[in-house]
């Protein structure tokens, strides 16, 4: 009994040393390396913006009727202005219609007078249009569709511009006329910008268009011509470089839209020349940029309606980033491409 008793003391004691020593060697163990986690370099990119305009802003566009014969020749502002139509008026000539947006261009003109269809394309970029004088049906017209319109003072060029053609306005000059007026846009962006240059040589449909010539009539037509180290069009009237009376430099542009529009004499204006445009319902007309044109249809459902530009296959047009000029021209005059 007493040896039994001995055994169980024994092994009670073996157990109590095994168990000093098991917390022993828990206290010598090492802690464990917590190994942290790299955490991936994240380079956030600076958001691509597009430069011509900015489509955050909702600043309302302003619009400027200026004269385009001989006489007008160089012109001031016309670098300023992101997007440009170039009309018809009387006697096979034109009219260019500029539209600016927060811009500060300081001269702007010559200013020239309303004609009734250019307030279509007033109406379709909601802008705040400025001329110096206008037709009978253009007085009407301001009127009936409640244009926000400016005139001007006569403001007399530095550059040896003689009356009619000496009318030049500022930016500055219009927001201060137009205070009263409303300041921010209710329409969308005419055209469909995009950010990142965009190719249209490889459709098929595409043709080389690094020469583009638009006849409007016997006394104008329009030449453009590429330079594809800038992706630019340089512009020519009448086979001369057209250039700004300011900086003296040639204008550019990155887009062309060439659209074929019917007019006939104004019954009521007839011995003056003057016409009017049938410029609601769809027509057909050519897309250019970066060295290549494509067809494309225009249609516009009213007066007050946006055109809307689209290819053969209906998808809508999207320009690239820079100037656009709009050509509307005559339905009986063709372009040719080179």
């Amino acid at each position: 009994m007493k040896l039994k008793k001995k055994y169980i003391n024994i092994l009670v004691s073996i157990g109590l040393v095994s168990i000093f020593v098991i917390v022993g060697l828990m206290f010598l163990k090492e802690p464990e390396k917590v190994v942290e986690e790299e955490k991936e370099e994240v380079i956030v990119k600076p958001t691509k913006k597009l430069k011509i305009i900015d489509l955050d802003s909702n600043t309302r566009p302003i619009g400027v009727m200026i004269d385009n014969v001989k006489g007008a020749w160089p012109q001031a502002g016309l670098e300023e202005a992101y997007l440009i139509y170039d009309i018809s008026v009387e006697w096979g000539l034109t009219r260019l219609f500029a539209i600016f947006k927060d811009s500060n261009a300081n001269y702007i003109g010559p200013v020239r007078s309303a004609r009734h269809y250019y307030l279509d394309y007033a109406m379709e970029n909601d802008v705040i249009y400025t001329h110096h004088g206008q037709s009978p049906q253009a007085l009407r017209d301001l009127s009936v569709y409640k244009i926000n319109h400016v005139v001007p003072a006569k403001r007399v060029s530095t550059w040896g511009h003689i009356s009619p053609h000496n009318v030049f306005t500022s930016i500055s000059e219009i927001n201060q006329l137009g205070k009263s007026l409303r300041k921010t846009t209710e329409k969308d962006n005419l055209l469909n910008y995009s950010v990142d240059t965009l190719s249209i040589s490889e459709e098929e449909d595409a043709m080389s268009a690094n020469k583009v010539n638009i006849k409007y009539s016997s006394s104008y037509s329009v030449r453009y011509e590429y330079n594809s180290s800038e992706g630019l069009y340089y512009r020519f009237i009448n086979g001369n470089k057209h250039t700004d009376v300011e900086s003296k430099k040639q204008l550019t542009t990155t887009n062309i839209i060439i659209i074929n529009v019917k007019s006939y004499a104004d019954p009521d204006n007839s011995d003056k020349g003057r016409i009017t445009l049938v410029n609601v319902g769809t027509g057909n007309g050519y897309f250019v940029t970066n060295g290549h044109a494509r067809p494309i249809t225009w249609t516009k459902a009213s007066r007050e309606a946006q055109t809307v530009y689209k290819y053969v296959d209906g998808e809508e047009i999207v320009v690239n980033d820079g100037v656009t000029y709009i050509q509307i021209q005559p339905l009986n005059q063709n372009s040719t491409f080179e």
